[in-house]
């Protein structure tokens, strides 16, 4: 199971600079743009949420996540959402949402003077679908916030974002699209793009066209197939050529780690399955390999193919699991 669950995949240990080996893994049908923004952890509360997805105090069953989200809108109200509740939601004084299998989708309004902001929050556990009011779809991955005028005004469109998302920014040729990501500010020209700020701040261009502005306040303008890397306070630190499928894995249903740490690789699945890992010993962490598995796939599965490939073991307590040096186990049962 652990094979076919865990595909074309390789440890190894390594110490230093991260390299990156971008293959075309996966060959699906083009989406347009991707950036990635995401901040290590977002530690909000809302509504019983804590900083992942499962309600404080429940001792929940470790399974993927599940599209569902927390809508703050103008008045300050909270709305829970997942697909399969259909209704109209009153976002504003004069904004009308819908929810339902699509996500939730803005109703397009006449521009007005005073600007009223919704916030959508995928907790831990989580994902989500936006399409704003002028079109704009933002697909939403766990463990991120999104904010946004309810109507856009009739100079620019602006959003704030964390988190890892991926964006198809409706074309107009009269208001530009910028997305304030953490420390850097993109000036969309009619694309689409994943954006991910975990320890740092990517962005990849599948097609159309991306500005970038950083701490220098210099713009990069980015071709298609680049990715280009900031820190987290927002220091330029390279440009590069890249596959942009790899980026968009996560939005197909799929994890893909090329060279990874383990220690980004747990991250990411923390994020996903809303648990928490912690290293004894942390030079653990350290570890790296290659490969891509279904993100719906068992937890249990996904950690005994990793367990057979690198250097340790997994102990699930709750909701935490620790990471602990391989030893002699040839009679301990796999994991259920």
């Amino acid at each position: 199971e652990e094979a076919v669950a865990w595909k074309h995949i390789r440890g190894f240990m390594r110490r230093g600079r991260r390299r990156r080996l971008w293959r075309a893994a996966f060959k699906y049908a083009a989406a347009v743009v991707v950036l990635v923004a995401i901040p290590f952890a977002i530690w909000q509360s809302v509504d019983g949420w804590h900083g992942g997805g499962t309600p404080v105090g429940e001792n929940m069953p470790i399974v993927p996540g599940s599209f569902r989200a927390v809508l703050t809108t103008a008045s300050g109200d909270k709305v829970e959402l997942n697909p399969e509740d259909l209704r109209r939601i009153d976002v504003g004084s004069r904004g009308k949402a819908t929810n339902g299998a699509g996500g939730l989708v803005y109703t397009r309004q006449e521009r007005v003077a005073i600007v009223e902001y919704n916030t959508v929050y995928t907790p831990f556990g989580g994902e989500y679908t936006v399409e704003l009011e002028d079109g704009t779809k933002v697909y939403m991955n766990s463990g991120s916030s999104l904010r946004y005028p309810v109507v856009f005004n009739d100079s620019v469109r602006e959003v704030y974002f964390s988190g890892e998302a991926y964006f198809e920014v409706r074309t107009d040729s009269t208001r530009c699209f910028v997305a304030h990501v953490d420390a850097v500010d993109l000036q969309v020209y009619g694309t689409s793009f994943n954006v991910n700020s975990f320890g740092g701040i990517e962005a990849v261009l599948v097609s159309g066209s991306v500005g970038v502005l950083g701490k220098d306040g210099l713009e990069h303008r980015l071709k298609p197939s680049q990715l280009i890397e900031y820190d987290s306070v927002g220091r330029f630190v390279q440009v590069e050529d890249v596959d942009p499928q790899v980026y968009l894995a996560w939005k197909n249903g799929y994890f893909f780690f090329d060279d990874k740490s383990l220690e980004e690789v747990l991250a990411t699945l923390g994020r996903w399955y809303d648990v928490e890992f912690s290293y004894a010993p942390a030079e653990l962490r350290d570890m790296h390999f290659t490969g891509h598995t279904e993100k719906y796939e068992d937890i249990n599965v996904i950690l005994n193919a990793i367990e057979k490939i690198v250097d340790v073991r997994f102990e699930i307590n709750g909701r935490t699991i620790t990471v602990k040096k391989q030893v002699e186990i040839s009679s301990r049962p796999p994991r259920m």
